[in-house]
């Protein structure tokens, strides 16, 4: 990840918005098996409840740097 863009916690599609597009994908990934992936926030091997609540936490999130 480049140091110029900024950390936006649950934001794993890179848009700088924490939204539906976020969980939608996420619940695709869990539903074929739930292993590591990109939403795999914690970093513990599993993509499960754990990393879904980092979502939903930061759900309506615009990251989008201030003017």
């Amino acid at each position: 990840r480049r140091a110029s863009v900024p950390v936006c916690n649950g934001d794993w599609n890179r848009d700088l918005v924490v939204d539906r597009k976020d969980l939608r994908d996420y619940r695709k990934i869990v539903r074929g098996g739930g292993l590591s992936s990109h939403y795999d926030f914690n970093i513990d091997g599993l993509t499960n409840d754990v990393d879904e609540a980092v979502i939903e936490a930061n759900l309506g999130n615009d990251c989008h740097p201030a003017p």
